[in-house]
């Protein structure tokens, strides 16, 4: 794997123009249900925010080796070589998209490029990746399985089955938790809402024997070389890690448009 410090100028420029195209493409979407009400049926979730640690992310990986994120799920296929225009006919439910209109926004997939599927149950993405990690370990297929998701999905039970089965048989997985700051509508700020233990939430790893990082998902460098150094470990036989990437989801939970404000006062209850 290339080295930060080595990375050409071809290969910064190529990180950089995949980071401007997932940002114009999820402004797009974003524009159409501002602009077209009902043009786009059902749901889309955007990760607008997440390019660097998208990107940062997956500019360590061989062609081969697959990528499993959440439902918020346009900017890794863009990265993979999916066409763009597949990608968006898809979220339009056409019959030319990506899954011929079937599968939505929330439901990608593109197995001819390392794209296996998503799904949009929180924290399926864990389980399901961790199932194709021990696929390629069985068939010695060399792959590396990238496996996202968010900070909410750390609380399933998936995420700490997955990660003991991981740690336990040495499976060739990275698990990177994307923390955007909210989940679903609640900022982390808020101590006492329903948020993910732990901080940071990498300290998981330390359940499982396995290391964990937090990194700045911003600095695309950054997510580069931590991420970099957990595929070197888990293509070398010698099992998973746990990346947090912290970054801030500049769009709401769903179709809404834009993230409420954090409360300076979290209400409660009356005494009378």
């Amino acid at each position: 794997m290339e080295k930060r410090e080595a990375l050409s100028q071809e290969r910064l420029i190529w990180m950089y123009t995949q980071m401007v195209r997932i940002r114009e493409f999820e402004e797009r979407i974003k524009r159409t249900f501002i602009e077209h009400p009902g043009a786009i049926r059902g749901h889309s979730h955007l990760a607008d925010g997440a390019e660097a640690s998208i990107v940062g992310s997956l500019a360590t990986r061989n062609e081969t080796d697959l990528a499993m994120p959440t439902y918020r799920c346009h900017g890794y296929p863009i990265v993979l070589g999916s066409p763009a225009k597949k990608i968006m006919a898809e979220i339009y439910g056409r019959k030319d998209g990506l899954c011929q209109g079937y599968g939505g926004s929330m439901h990608l997939a593109d197995p001819a490029h390392h794209f296996p599927g998503t799904s949009g149950i929180i924290g399926q993405s864990i389980a399901h990746a961790t199932g194709a990690a021990l696929t390629a370990q069985v068939k010695k297929t060399g792959q590396v399985v990238y496996c996202f998701f968010g900070d909410g999905a750390s609380k399933q039970g998936a995420f700490h089955e997955s990660l003991n089965m991981a740690s336990v048989w040495k499976l060739p997985i990275v698990y990177i938790l994307e923390n955007n700051g909210y989940q679903v509508y609640t900022h982390v700020s808020l101590e006492d809402a329903n948020e993910a233990a732990g901080d940071p939430l990498s300290q998981k790893a330390q359940a499982y024997s396995i290391p964990g990082v937090t990194v700045d998902g911003t600095d695309v460098l950054k997510v580069f070389e931590a991420v970099g150094t957990a595929v070197e470990r888990a293509r070398a036989g010698r099992g998973p890690s746990l990346i947090e990437s912290k970054f801030y989801r500049f769009s709401a939970h769903g179709n809404a448009i834009t993230v409420p404000p954090v409360p300076t006062q979290f209400p409660r209850a009356r005494s009378d």
